[in-house]
C-alpha cells in the first residue's frame, strides 16, 4: 500500500509480513524530480525509511513502555 503527496511528488509505502500482515516499517521514494532544492531530487531515490525494530504493549495514552508495570 503506498501514499502519493503531489505538493512534494514522493510516494510512501509502507512494508508488511506478506504472511502476518505485521507493519514492518515504510519508505518514502521521490516520484518526480520537480521538487527538493530546486528539484535536484532524481526521481527513483529513496529520501526517507523507518524500521520498527521493537513493540510493546502498554495499559494507557501517553504511556511509555519504559514506565509500564511488570503484569
Amino acid at each position: 500500500m503506498a501514499r502519493l503527496d503531489e505538493t512534494t511528488d514522493r510516494r510512501t509505502g509502507w512494508i508488511s509480513d506478506s504472511k502476518s500482515f505485521t507493519l514492518l516499517g515504510e519508505r518514502t521514494v521521490q516520484v518526480r524530480g520537480t521538487s527538493g532544492d530546486q528539484g535536484l531530487i532524481k526521481p527513483g531515490t529513496i529520501v526517507d525509511t523507518e524500521a520498527i525494530t521493537t513493540r510493546a504493549i502498554v495499559n494507557g495514552m501517553k504511556q511509555t513502555p519504559s514506565s509500564a508495570r511488570p503484569a
